[in-house]
């Protein structure tokens, strides 16, 4: 699949993508029918080499290629800012580590489901939305070299929740911890 210019997906039932995406466009994923099931599979042993943002809108979203295989390599925005957490789900298959490195938004409709793997990032921004990784043998390392690299921001009444383990690496991360209209920065060593 080569992605050259923003693209939408609409899945309907089961969708699996073996082999590689490619291109510089936006590619967004959609369930057809809202509410219906809405699943698309990215497999295969080929690293997935779109640069464009993948925003998955609804439904579920599996990343179930080889370890250090790229599944997604461009930013990532899980849900639209509607719904329940669960409306958008990207989670883990039998493998983690497939987005090393890139920039994860967790909208208030999105879930992070780890399934129990690890995964290194270079940010996490959570407005509203659920991390989680269960069974927890796994973690998520936040390692942005960059001073703005974890921001959580409520959605109304939805607070962003993360369960499991979270690494900060080895630096001293910043936390931008917003909810309305005051913003506090918050150090962790």
């Amino acid at each position: 699949v080569n992605v050259l210019s923003n693209s939408t997906i609409l899945v309907a039932g089961r969708l699996i993508i073996d082999g590689q995406i490619s291109g510089t466009g936006k590619l967004t994923l959609d369930a057809a029918v809202p509410g219906f099931t809405a699943e698309c599979s990215l497999t295969g042993t080929t690293a997935n080499t779109l640069s464009g943002t993948v925003q998955l809108r609804e439904g579920l979203l599996t990343l179930d290629k080889p370890s250090l295989v790229d599944a997604i390599n461009g930013p990532l925005i899980i849900g639209n800012g509607s719904g329940a957490a669960t409306n958008a789900t990207v989670r883990y298959g039998a493998i983690g580590d497939q987005m090393r490195g890139i920039d994860v938004t967790v909208q208030s409709d999105g879930t992070l489901d780890l399934n129990g793997r690890s995964e290194f990032i270079n940010s996490l921004t959570m407005i509203g939305g659920v991390v989680t990784n269960s069974p927890t043998s796994g973690f998520l390392e936040v390692e942005s070299l960059f001073n703005d690299d974890f921001r959580i921001t409520s959605a109304g009444s939805t607070p962003a929740r993360i369960y499991g383990r979270l690494s900060l690496g080895n630096t001293s991360p910043y936390f931008w911890v917003t909810n309305g209209p005051r913003s506090e920065e918050h150090t962790s060593e």
